[in-house]
């Protein structure tokens, strides 16, 4: 007996991303979702469940490492940029 809502992914057809089953529209380009394929069938005998993307969501640890590789080396290049103006300005007392 199927309801038609599966707790399956749809695929978009214009990116091959995986949205939620209920989705109606694509998360990444707005894409409506109409015809969109679920993967049930597949799954529904056993079979693999294949991707149309090997590409996952970033989880937030790395959105959180990216953010924090970010500051560290704005920092750093700040530090930098300061140290040398330090160094090679033309006030006495400041080398």
């Amino acid at each position: 007996m199927s309801t038609g809502v599966t707790r399956w992914p749809k695929i978009c057809p214009k990116c091959g991303k995986e949205n939620q089953p209920a989705a109606a529209q694509c998360w990444l380009c707005f894409t409506p979702l109409d015809g969109a394929v679920q993967t049930t069938t597949a799954l529904a005998r056993g079979e693999a469940r294949l991707s149309a993307s090997p590409r996952t969501q970033p989880t937030c640890w790395t959105v959180a490492v990216w953010v924090i590789l970010t500051i560290v080396a704005a920092f750093v290049t700040f530090f930098l940029v300061c140290s040398y103006n330090n160094t090679h300005s033309g006030a006495p007392g400041l080398h």
